[in-house]
């Protein structure tokens, strides 16, 4: 009977140490894939921008790809104004500024410019990237005059990159 119970108990403790091993690789593969799982949306409601803009959340940036007088003209506050060449000013930028794991909002005229950065940089490996399927004209007439834009240069673009215009 001592017999039994000796092997019974090493079976348990065998069972239990493959148990661990099996929880720990399962804990490990759901990590690799939520670190590697990637967040894109299409925003569609300006409201919703707006109150992104407002929040000032370190996670998020918005980059508005119009040229830079029409920015300059009038835009949303703490945006970043990249104009749009091919989408390489704005991994350049991303990546100088160590951003890349931030979300990422791309806001244009019309929404094509967007479209065609948001292709760009999924094609880089951005992991969270936000398509935002209306323009600034769009975005002033949807908010319902409950937003006053900023005017003037945009002083958050560093220097030493080159943006073509």
């Amino acid at each position: 009977m001592n017999k039994i119970m000796n092997i019974g108990k090493k079976r348990w403790k065998y069972f239990a140490f493959f148990v661990v091993v099996i929880g720990l690789l399962a804990i490990s593969i759901l990590t690799m894939y939520n670190v590697n799982q990637r967040h894109y949306s299409i925003l569609t409601d300006p409201s919703e921008l707006l109150d992104i803009a407002k929040k000032d959340l370190m996670s998020d940036i918005i980059i508005d790809l119009r040229d830079k007088n029409d920015y300059e003209v009038a835009h949303i506050g703490k945006t970043i104004n990249i104009p749009f060449v091919d989408g390489s000013e704005i991994d350049d930028y991303l990546i100088k500024n160590n951003s890349k794991s931030k979300t990422v909002y791309l806001f244009c005229y019309s929404g094509n410019r967007a479209a065609v950065a948001f292709n760009y940089l999924t094609e880089k490996g951005y992991k969270s990237l936000v398509y935002v399927n209306f323009g600034y004209e769009e975005f002033c007439e949807r908010t319902n005059n409950t937003f006053i834009p900023a005017t003037g240069p945009c002083d958050c673009l560093a220097d030493e990159i080159k943006i073509l215009l």
